[in-house]
């Protein structure tokens, strides 16, 4: 009976002491025994905490790598590597001299983001980018042309992904087919303003281009030159285009209004197709044909459902409708 009692004394006594341990413990100041008595707070305590700041760390992190790096996280021009001059071409570019001793940029070796083209190499004057000279190098970033450069040739640029701006010279009087094709955040360059040839497919899904101005002295703008433009929604036409051709707009949802001039003659059925923004087009001449393409029908097809076209006073052959559209002057 007394080992009964002694042992149930003993289990008390445990029982005590192992509650003021729980309770120093709870109060953070609980002696780590096998330490030489370090103070330290609760070791469950102590793991909660950093595993919830690891947590946050990893979101914080998470959220890091949801921000795209690439370069159309950029805002402004600022932001933009600036090119420094080539002093070694042979080691960043592949290229030709002509009989006449000029030279055709063939292709791009470098590793440069931001590329200077030089006016000379070799003594000789660069004078055309040739065929697919800087096609798919989708690490591009910045690249300016120098003048002198009189012809850009076909998919010189084209699928430059990260290519944001470009610069192209007065010189320049030819683009080609496809050139820009698919530079996704090409959002900075201007046409020089004695362009002759603007070809086709020229800026086709260039999707975050914003405005453009198209000079007087490009006789026609090509099939598909800005199709799928998404983001163009400042357009300039000047005075001395011709003609639009079937697709040039096709799919620029951005676009709400567009001015054509006196100087055009001809536009091809599908020009603005699908440009389901497009509320108004103001013609500065007398109404034009109206020309119908089996498979994009005419000029505004698909355009907003309050479509209108508006025209001048005093200009010649203009009634209650265009086409299939109503008219209004201004």
């Amino acid at each position: 009976m007394n080992k009964y009692f002694a042992r149930k004394k003993t289990i008390a006594i445990f029982a005590a002491i192992l509650a003021v341990l729980m309770l120093l413990s709870a109060c953070g100041n609980v002696t780590d025994m096998t330490g030489g008595g370090n103070t330290s707070a609760p070791r469950g305590s102590s793991n909660t905490t950093n595993t919830s700041s690891e947590e946050e760390e990893e979101d914080e992190e998470g959220e890091e790598d949801s921000v795209p790096s690439s370069p159309k996280s950029k805002d402004t021009i600022k932001d933009l590597p600036v090119p420094t001059p080539i002093t070694d071409p042979a080691n960043h570019f592949e290229y030709e001299v002509s009989y006449i001793n000029e030279v055709t940029i063939t292709k791009y070796i470098g590793v440069d983001t931001a590329v200077a083209i030089p006016a000379e190499i070799d003594g000789h004057p660069v004078t055309i980018i040739g065929k697919e000279a800087f096609f798919e190098r989708d690490d591009l970033i910045v690249v300016i042309i120098p003048e002198g450069v009189f012809r850009i040739d076909f998919r010189a640029f084209a699928d430059c992904s990260s290519l944001i701006s470009v610069t192209i010279p007065e010189s320049v009087s030819i683009i080609d087919k496809s050139v820009f094709a698919r530079c996704i955040n090409l959002t900075d360059v201007t046409l020089p303003s004695d362009l002759h040839s603007l070809n086709e497919s020229a800026f086709e899904d260039c999707k975050s281009i914003k405005s453009m101005t198209i000079p007087g002295s490009v006789a026609n703008i090509s099939w598909s030159a800005f199709r799928g433009c998404e983001s163009l929604s400042d357009v300039t036409i000047q005075d001395g285009v011709l003609g639009i051709f079937r697709g040039a707009f096709m799919g620029c949802s951005s676009l709400e209004s567009i001015t054509i001039p006196k100087s055009v003659s001809n536009i091809q059925g599908g020009a603005f197709y699908s440009c389901e923004n497009l509320k108004a087009a103001y013609f500065e001449g007398s109404a034009l044909s109206v020309n119908i393409d089996n498979t994009f029908g005419d000029p505004f097809e698909k355009s907003h459902k309050d479509f209108t076209v508006y025209y001048k006073a005093g200009e010649s052959g203009w009634q209650n409708t265009w086409h299939v559209y109503p008219t209004k002057q201004y």
